[in-house]
């Protein structure tokens, strides 16, 4: 199943805030989450990626991070729209950061 885009990026199901965050990127019901509950889970690629713009919109996304900022599928969207280069996604890499290796979002 291809992964929505921001454009169509909609949950199936109108209860999935009730679920733990941690059901997104659980082995055991991250299809179900990904078909049903892609907006909550937060797995939907941008509408319009421009990997050319490796830039972070905050100057200050290590303040951010508790340790999953840039590896939780919870945080992906927002990770991707603020912290680009601080979490190296889309390949985008600082040499104010060159050894950070956090391999980019998870994707479910």
């Amino acid at each position: 199943m291809p992964t929505p885009t921001a454009d169509n990026c909609r949950d199936t199901l109108d209860y999935c805030a009730k679920y733990d965050p941690s059901v997104c990127t659980n082995t055991t019901y991250r299809a179900y989450m990904t078909a049903k509950c892609p907006k909550y889970c937060g797995i939907c690629t941008p509408a319009h990626p421009d990997p050319i713009n490796c830039t972070d919109t905050l100057p200050n996304c290590g303040e951010y991070d508790s340790g999953d900022l840039c590896t939780s599928s919870y945080y992906h969207q927002w990770a991707w729209e603020n912290c680009r280069v601080y979490c190296q996604l889309d390949g985008c890499l600082s040499a104010d950061n060159p050894g950070r290796l956090h391999g980019g979002a998870a994707k479910l």
